[in-house]
């Protein structure tokens, strides 16, 4: 009889050339959009210019929140136990509360590579997330009702090697509960 090999586990740091890149894209879209407003500070009338700087200001406020973060620290866990994005909470989310796993895909994969989660109907976020994870998912609900985002632009690791490893856990996972 044969055992069903363990997936691998993931430990990511964060990528400071990845902060720099999300720093001056950011700088950059809020520039174009202030530059497409008719009059100067997005005037009355750039309520479209100020609409198109939202991702812009999203973005440094995620390199800055970075940079005040001294140290190469693991932010991303992912191993038999669950998978722990430590900038949302520190407790695990179990594979047994994950129904699926996806990518950011289009416009918002560009701007913002993430891997979501889509957790057991009712189940919700983490009790104990922290106030990054509540402006985060308050921020993006409309997009991502009722799913746990696990932002990748500042991670070590490619975003497809997380997803494929979430991916593997929760078909591993699956296989064990038949069993």
């Amino acid at each position: 009889m044969t055992t069903p090999v363990p997936p691998p586990n993931i430990t990511a740091q964060s990528n400071d050339n990845r902060i720099g890149f999300l720093f001056i894209s950011g700088i950059a879209i809020i520039y174009g959009a202030w530059s497409l407003s008719p009059g100067p500070f997005f005037a009355f009338g750039g309520v479209w210019s100020l609409v198109l700087a939202i991702p812009g200001v999203f973005l440094v406020i995620v390199a800055i929140r970075r940079l005040l973060r001294p140290g190469c620290k693991m932010l991303l866990r992912v191993n038999h136990g669950g998978v722990t994005d430590f900038r949302l909470s520190e407790r695990a989310v179990p594979w047994g509360d994950i129904v699926g796993v996806t990518m950011t895909r289009g416009w918002v994969g560009l701007l913002l590579p993430a891997v979501v989660l889509e957790l057991v109907p009712g189940q919700g976020l983490p009790a104990e997330r922290t106030l990054w994870c509540r402006f985060l998912h308050a921020f993006l609900s409309p997009l991502f009702p009722d799913r746990l985002l696990i932002l990748c632009a500042t991670l070590d690791i490619d975003p497809h090697e997380i997803h494929r490893v979430v991916l593997h856990h929760v078909h591993h996972h699956r296989k064990e509960k038949e069993f």
